[in-house]
């Protein structure tokens, strides 16, 4: 197989066993939704990016896009009074639903919720095969040429489908990746410390969505302050919900809280997926107590 998954998708892989690790995306359509030529129109632009035909082998953690028909899955909802509400309840359906274990599929699923005069077209997609930043560009491209005449398709556009992997990555950063091998057998064994939150057990282990609406002038000041700050949108959405979530995580009892240093690591995600976008980076959180001097 031409494709080798890297090692955040090998571990998406994993957690895929236990439960459905799908993420979903939407867009706002500015025309009248006619679902056959919906339709009929993603299944060309899929075809065409050689986005279809998904095989997977497990075992060696490769992959590969075979081609053929796609074969669209495309759920159709009236918005009614309240298309907000209903696009919560779809997508929440969607994060819960499983893509294919084995065999070929395509890894996109899609829905459109109709508001007469305009849609909301959402994706759901198997997470471990893209990131979300390459997939608002596959929704931009899928939406390309929608209200063109069936005469005049849309620009061909081929995606990179089989980008490097990590090497790139850790030769770069040869040194530091050398340090923490050194440190790897202290973190391991840094984990027997570490606590498991507490969490009801009767009920089902799914996913819930739940969102809020941004006003423009909110957006606004948002960037202002990220850029004042010197990180990414994604780092200060991120810092606000561990805020919030921090005044409402039941403490264990006969403990205290303890302030400690923290040391946040970011990879740009141009650096671990080749078309990844720079507003975009990864972060990984160290607490000064699990840290052990080079």
């Amino acid at each position: 197989m031409r494709g080798k998954l890297n090692l955040f998708q090998a571990m998406m892989l994993r957690w895929r066993e236990l439960h459905p690790y799908v993420a979903v995306h939407m867009v706002e359509v500015a025309h009248a939704l006619d679902a056959a030529k919906l339709k009929a129109h993603l299944e060309q632009r899929l075809e065409a990016a050689g986005l279809t035909g998904l095989s997977v082998d497990h075992r060696r953690k490769r992959f590969e896009f075979l081609g053929g028909p796609a074969a669209v899955e495309l759920t159709i909802l009236r918005g009614g009074e309240d298309p907000a509400a209903v696009a919560a309840q779809e997508i929440e359906r969607q994060l819960n639903c499983p893509f294919p274990r084995e065999g070929t599929f395509t890894p996109f699923r899609f829905f459109a919720i109709d508001g007469q005069s305009t849609f909301q077209l959402g994706l759901a997609y198997d997470h471990f095969i893209a990131g979300g930043d390459s997939i608002v560009v596959l929704l931009e491209k899928l939406v390309a040429g929608y209200a063109q005449n069936p005469a005049e398709p849309a620009p061909p556009w081929t995606p990179r489908r089989y980008p490097r992997t990590y090497s790139r990555l850790f030769l770069r950063n040869f040194g530091y990746a050398l340090r923490g091998l050194k440190r790897l057998r202290s973190m391991a064994a840094s984990c027997r410390r570490s606590c498991r939150a507490p969490c009801r057990t009767d009920r089902a282990a799914t996913n819930a969505f739940l969102s809020f609406r941004v006003e423009p002038a909110e957006f606004a000041a948002l960037l202002g302050t990220a850029k004042d700050w010197g990180v990414t949108l994604n780092d200060l959405c991120l810092a606000i919900l561990l805020q919030s979530l921090a005044r409402v995580v039941p403490r264990q009892p006969g403990t205290a809280r303890r302030h400690e240093p923290t040391y946040s690591v970011r990879f740009e995600a141009t650096d671990l997926w080749h078309d990844g976008q720079d507003s975009v980076s990864v972060h990984v959180d160290l607490w000064d107590s699990y840290l052990e001097p080079a």
